[in-house]
């Protein structure tokens, strides 16, 4: 017997399947789960238990949701993951201090795992994988133990190497409570009395804001919810959202994102909603950060001139399947003496190019994009007529077609095929 079965070498084993929660193959985090699940209810319960919603309160919870949501979008995300800017070391000591605050783990674990994503996005070897479906990519992938001999390998020595991120890394939970949960809590608390407000609200209620919205980041940023589009690529599941920039602070323009990774934008033009990278810039003109990666516009639209030629050729190509299912392409090839012989029957056939046409053949008449049931006779629809088609029955029309009496536009010559009946065989 050969050395080797189905394709693997006798020392090699079958690849592991991933953790699923459809066949039940998997392990529940009991740490991640806790930090998804509990803080929701226990928000839930102080409201019910009378804890009130005061306006200051909820102005400081809203100013903390943004202090620890781009703690992600720019330091975590940006920054440190994708290296989009230089930051100063108090840029980055603050940037690294907020975004421990959204309880995501730390500048390590978390880029980590996006650069796995990024570089085998859509297969087993992403973190969280769009293919797998939406609860998965937007959670579900944390609250199960994730096998990192499945997942991709990618190369995080610049972590390694910085003392700021492996010092957040071995101190990540002392100082995600206090940028969390202690920090809003004693503003609440020391500023207006309210400390119970700011430990369920400022503090509970904003990590869960937090989390969902940058988990949208890697689930509704990845379907075409709401519109949504793919302007840059169609070869992975991104796409780029208003509705999705609004949820993410200015995240959901993803497709360009997944394209150019590096550039500290993520929505290129002026009015795209991305506060992200509206604070980047505002942190350059301050002197706080330099170096912006930028991505040359030829290149941005070489991207976007390639996308819409592989749509426009798909839909061409779906038109074509269409005209086929209607019997609109034919293979018959007849001589000049059929169609004379036809003709003195009392077709009316003409000639224009290689398509021999019937002008008295029915052909949808269509409603919007819809085709419908109606047909129309072209002899009978003709602009110009019944005795002007009249004039090249049994005749080859090509030049009058081309302008030798009237140049016709691509309307009127995406219609030959749908009056097609066979094919000329010319000498």
């Amino acid at each position: 017997m050969s050395h080797k079965t189905f394709g693997l070498s006798a020392n090699e084993k079958a690849p592991r399947p991933p953790p699923t929660f459809k066949d039940g193959n998997y392990q529940i985090n009991w740490v991640s789960a806790a930090v998804l699940l509990i803080p929701p209810l226990m928000v839930l319960a102080a409201f019910l238990a009378g804890v009130p919603v005061t306006f200051n309160t909820m102005i400081a919870t809203i100013i903390a949701y943004l202090f620890n949501g781009f703690g992600i979008t720019v330091g975590y995300h940006r920054l440190f993951s994708h290296r989009a800017f230089n930051a100063s070391y108090g840029l980055q000591a603050a940037l690294a201090f907020a975004g421990a605050g959204a309880f995501q783990g730390s500048i390590k674990w978390w880029g980590r795992n996006h650069r796995i994503h990024h570089r085998y996005i859509d297969t087993d070897k992403d973190p969280y994988n769009a293919t797998r479906g939406f609860f998965y990519t937007h959670m579900g992938w944390m609250l199960m133990k994730q096998d990192y001999d499945i997942l991709g390998h990618v190369d995080i020595n610049d972590f390694h190497c910085s003392k700021l991120v492996m010092w957040q890394h071995s101190n990540y939970f002392p100082i995600a409570m206090m940028s969390g949960v202690i920090l809003p809590t004693l503003v609440c608390g020391l500023g207006w009395g309210d400390y119970l407000g700011g430990y369920f609200y400022a503090g509970l209620l904003k990590v869960v804001l937090v989390h969902h919205s940058t988990f949208c980041i890697n689930s509704l940023a990845h379907t075409s919810f709401g519109g949504a589009k793919q302007n840059f690529s169609l070869k992975h599941s991104s796409h780029d959202s208003f509705l999705c920039a609004l949820a993410t602070m200015g995240e959901g323009y993803h497709n360009f994102h997944h394209e150019f990774a590096q550039d500290y934008r993520n929505g290129i033009q002026w009015y795209q909603y991305d506060p992200s990278k509206w604070l980047i810039r505002l942190f350059e003109m301050l002197g706080l950060a330099r170096g912006l990666v930028r991505t040359p516009n030829e290149v941005i639209e070489r991207n976007m001139n390639s996308v819409q030629h592989l749509k426009h050729a798909d839909a061409i190509l779906r038109l074509e399947k269409r005209l086929q299912q209607m019997d609109v392409a034919v293979s018959d090839v007849w001589t000049w003496t059929e169609v004379e012989e036809r003709v003195a029957k009392g077709e009316k056939l003409t000639v224009i190019g290689d398509y021999v046409l019937d002008m008295q053949k029915a052909v949808p008449s269509g409603s919007g994009y819809t085709h419908t049931d109606k047909k129309i006779v072209w002899y009978n629809a003709h602009p110009g007529g019944r005795k002007m088609l009249d004039m090249f029955v049994g005749k080859d029309a090509t030049e009058a077609f081309t302008g030798g009496i009237y140049k016709h536009h691509e309307g009127a010559v995406n219609l030959l095929p749908y009056l097609r009946v066979a094919t000329i065989k010319r000498d």
